[in-house]
This record gives C-alpha cells, sequence and structure tokens, in this order.
C-alpha cells in the first residue's frame, strides 16, 4: 500500500509501545519525529471497532494530548475528536469534512488566526468502493519548485508580502465574529496556509482595483500546489493514524463512493 519512501515514516504501535515505556512517552517520541519528518504514520492502534467508538475517541485523545495541547474544533466546546464523513449539509461554504467529493491539497484551520501545530487523522473505515486516498506533500519542497522561475518567484514576493481574506466554513464561523480573517499564505519557517476555495471567496472583499493580482497570484501558486510531482498517496487502513505537521504538510484526498467512510481528527499545538 505504501511507497519504499514510506516505509520510513510507517511504525507498528504495539511494537513502539514495546520498546517505549508508556504512552506519555511515546507521544513525545511521535512529536519528536513529525518535527523533524513531517508526518508519520501509526498503525495496528488497538480498539477500532465500532463496538468501541467511546472508547475509540478517548483513547484517541489520550494519545493526542500526549503529544500536545488538544484544540476544539469550535472554541467553547469540548469537541476535539472531530468525525470525517459524507452528511447531508446545508453550509454555504462546506468544509471538506462535510462531503464525498475530491478535497484538494490544503491546510487545516487555515481560517484560524493561529492554526495548529499538528493533526491526527484515524481511519475506521475505509471507502470499499476504491476511492477515498490519502494525499500529503511537503510544502517545502513545493516551494523550492516555485522559486526555480521567475514567474513562481514573483508568486511567492507576492504570497510573503500580502495579507490575504480568508473566507471561514460555514459550520465554523461564530455569530458574533467576522466570516473571514486576513493573514499571510506563507510566513516564517514557513508556515503554510493554504485552502483554495476559503482563499477564493476571501477575495470578493478585496478593492477593485487590486483584485486582479490576487486572483491570478493565487491561481499561478493553486496550479504549482495540485500539480506538484512530490506527493505522497495511500490509503488509509482502519487502526491507523496519520499524524501530520499542519504548518508544513498540506494534505487531501481522492473522492469516494462508499459513504461509509470515516475518519476521526484530532488538532493540537
Amino acid at each position: 500500500m505504501y511507497s519504499m519512501i514510506h516505509k520510513n515514516y510507517v511504525f507498528d504501535y504495539r511494537y513502539l509501545l514495546k520498546k517505549i515505556s508508556c504512552q506519555k512517552e511515546l507521544g513525545i517520541w511521535i512529536r519528536r519525529y513529525v518535527d523533524a519528518h513531517g508526518f508519520l504514520i501509526l498503525q495496528n492502534v488497538e480498539g477500532s471497532s465500532d463496538v468501541e467508538r467511546s472508547s475509540l475517541f478517548l483513547s484517541l485523545s489520550q494519545l493526542c494530548s500526549s503529544i500536545g495541547t488538544l484544540v476544539p474544533h469550535n472554541p467553547g466546546k469540548n469537541d476535539f475528536v472531530w468525525q470525517i464523513k459524507s452528511q447531508l449539509s446545508t453550509s454555504a461554504l462546506k468544509t471538506f469534512s462535510e462531503h464525498n467529493q475530491h478535497a484538494p491539497l490544503h491546510t487545516d484551520s487555515q481560517y484560524r488566526n493561529q492554526p495548529e501545530r499538528f493533526i491526527a487523522l484515524m481511519a475506521i473505515r475505509q471507502a470499499h468502493c476504491g476511492g477515498g486516498y490519502t494525499e500529503i506533500v511537503d510544502f517545502r519542497k513545493i516551494l523550492e519548485d516555485i522559486k526555480c522561475t521567475a514567474m513562481g518567484s514573483r508568486v511567492v514576493e507576492f504570497i510573503r508580502n500580502e495579507s490575504f481574506p480568508i473566507a471561514i466554513p460555514s459550520v465554523v464561523q461564530e455569530s458574533s465574529k467576522p466570516a473571514s480573517i486576513q493573514a499571510k499564505q506563507v510566513s516564517v519557517s514557513p508556515l503554510i496556509r493554504y485552502r483554495y476555495d476559503t482563499l477564493k471567496a476571501g477575495l470578493s472583499l478585496i478593492e477593485h482595483g487590486r483584485v486582479a493580482a490576487f486572483h491570478e497570484n493565487l491561481d499561478l501558486l493553486d496550479l504549482f500546489i495540485q500539480s506538484t510531482p512530490h506527493r505522497f498517496r495511500f490509503i488509509s487502513l482502519p487502526n491507523e493514524i496519520t499524524f501530520l505537521d499542519n504548518h508544513r504538510f498540506l494534505h487531501g484526498r481522492s473522492s469516494f463512493a462508499d459513504f461509509n467512510r470515516l475518519l476521526l481528527r484530532t488538532r493540537m499545538n
């Protein structure tokens, strides 16, 4: 299921627990590994049957809380574990966790002033239709490619210097707060915040005389990102967790027809 390069990033949960004294120490080890390499896939995580759903949420929360501070998906709530599955939605601007269509490469929480550093995606039920592939890519590699051309260098300069209005998906909007934020897509390290549809929706807030340049540079950046040859592509199998550095890696998925597909997501700082 994984290419040879992936085997450097795939570890067996039960084997690691035998080698590492406790789950807290395992969490510290995972954080250090993701800090250094950007992602990690943990196989054979125990307790992932539908009967054990409540214990699954608890065990995922416990493991992830040993990696970092859990962050709720909606401020003020305890929804630290979020179900990613196809569902009926009337949202004007949907999150990718609300439908079964293609989810282009993006980062999570690009609409927050400070996106979470780490995310974890735990597969509960894979899509049996042959779809639902996970895709991930290191933005640093994309940035290296972009800088190799004069046009790409101009795009990088633009997105480093300009703040973009970023629309907030409907399901996570707060009634008392604006429906968008203002932020740079690329900042130090680099921290990348990126999701094409929320950025595109936000451009309606740019004044007429400047908006064309934002559209042009955003479209060029998206072309570089979605056509990158550096992506890793795989199906997340049941009992697996993919940990990602959300400030460095973009992720996405292919469309799927099996509505029983289910992933759980946590976010951490």
